[in-house]
């Protein structure tokens, strides 16, 4: 076969010529070796389905050809793309550094290269890329094409945007803006040395000189509760997030998280205490409200009509709902903390390992099996069952059962009146063309149907 791989034809072409040679091969039964083929497959479906983009371009910015991967991570079709300009999904902010970047890069004949800027999908939605490229040469050994290999980094970049952004509220938290900070003599009643001035803020003072007349102890709301910080800071030398209700000048109070650590001189003597107030009435509103929000769901799952049961990875039974109990015949307290196999119908056993370890590894199941209820009774559920997060962070599963029995019931009911009625059927039908007279079949209308 021949290929023109180093002329101006379309790849797309290329290989689309190449699937009919080796079809037009399989046709006449020509004995090409198996691996080859195999490998052809291989390459073929790699650049198709591969898990990155892949465009080949002309150097007139024409794709040339797109896998299908690449063109739908993108919102298009392949024949959207193939034989178009490369620039609407290029970000128009980037466009001119794109041209620029590949201009020099065929200029200078540079066969691998690497550039990262912004894609656009169809539906508008930027992304950043990361794309490596490498050049074809023709015989004269000039660029035709360019084989771009593109990947989708915006989860990278945002995870490294947040980094930054952790990274400068801890140095802001250093630069004394966003925190109370304090330096205190060791004492149990407490004065400040030193604060900076969203602590005195914080409490509501008007300035630092009045903020430090004062007794820490005078901040506490339960002075009790400053004695119990003493004790700790002395034994342990260092107190971390703990958390007391503090007194504003007004009077008010607000709940506060305080970390602080003794700070000796050479000899190993404590001198002061340098510490962190943090105002975190509005973590504390903020948890009361997802407090809230987790008592409406546990309510949802708990008045589902459906059987709700979650599981740990090894299969054990977590949590179940009213609905499920029902089902089953179980109190929840028998149910807690036992393996999902106690409710599984014997024939069933020997699959439960090889169900759990394909939804652990991401499929979702669903399917009608039998279980059996507390009292030895067969009952048919209809499951669906995937894996989730559950909230101390492990993997688990989830699992919404219906108790499908009555359904099934009917089912095999049917099935067994039409097995009879069709034994019937044929009996009748061998007994009227046995008999050696005439039969004949009319309507009410006294139209004949039919005869033996």
């Amino acid at each position: 076969m021949t290929k023109n791989s180093n002329t101006d034809k379309e790849l797309l072409k290329e290989i689309n010529a190449l699937k009919s040679e080796i079809d037009a091969l399989k046709n006449t039964q020509r004995k090409t070796p198996a691996p080859f083929m195999k490998t052809v497959d291989y390459c073929l479906d790699l650049f198709d389905k591969g898990p990155d983009m892949l465009f080949i371009v002309d150097t007139g910015w024409i794709i040339k050809a797109v896998n299908t991967f690449g063109a739908e991570h993108l919102g298009y079709s392949k024949d959207d793309l193939e034989g178009k300009a490369v620039w609407p999904v290029v970000y128009e902010e980037d466009r001119n550094y794109v041209k620029a970047k590949i201009t020099e890069i065929i200029e200078t004949k540079e066969e691998l290269s690497e550039l990262s800027f912004r894609k656009i999908k169809k539906d508008g939605t930027v992304i950043y890329v990361h794309e490596r490229t490498k050049l074809i040469f023709n015989d004269k050994n000039e660029v035709s094409e360019i084989i771009i290999n593109c990947r989708d980094v915006t989860d990278k970049r945002i995870s490294e945007e947040k980094l930054q952004s952790e990274e400068e509220k801890y140095r802001t938290l250093a630069n004394n803006l966003n925190v109370g900070l304090y330096r205190s003599t060791t004492d149990e009643e407490g004065h400040f040395i030193e604060v900076n001035p969203a602590l005195v803020k914080m409490f509501g003072y008007e300035n630092k000189e009045e903020f430090l007349k004062l007794s820490i102890t005078d901040l506490y709301e339960n002075p009790e509760d400053r004695i119990e910080f003493h004790d700790v800071i002395v034994r342990e030398g260092a107190v971390k997030r703990r958390e007391v209700n503090l007194k504003r000048k007004d009077g008010t109070t607000f709940p506060a998280s305080l970390s602080t650590v003794v700070i000796y001189d050479n000899n190993g003597k404590p001198t002061y205490y340098d510490g962190i107030v943090d105002d975190i009435t509005q973590r504390k509103i903020d948890e009361e409200i997802i407090r809230k929000k987790e008592e409406q769901y546990k309510s949802l799952i708990d008045l589902s009509p459906s059987g709700v049961i979650l599981l740990d990875s090894e299969g054990t039974i977590i949590d179940v709902n009213p609905a499920y109990c029902e089902i089953i015949g179980y109190e929840t307290g028998e149910l807690l903390g036992n393996n999902i196999g106690m409710l599984v119908h014997p024939d069933l056993k020997h699959k439960v390992t090889g169900n759990i370890e394909k939804i652990l590894d991401g499929e979702t199941l669903i399917k009608v099996v039998k279980s059996v209820r507390k009292d030895g009774t067969l009952v048919y559920l209809e499951l669906y069952e995937k894996k989730v997060e559950l909230p101390d962070g492990r993997t688990g599963i989830l699992s919404i059962a219906n108790d499908i029995t009555k359904r099934v019931e009917i089912e095999n009911k049917f099935k067994k009146e039409h097995q009879l009625s069709e034994r019937y059927r044929k009996l009748f039908e061998g007994v009227i063309s046995a008999t050696p007279y005439p039969i004949f079949f009319k309507d009410k209308e006294g139209n004949y149907l039919g005869c033996n």
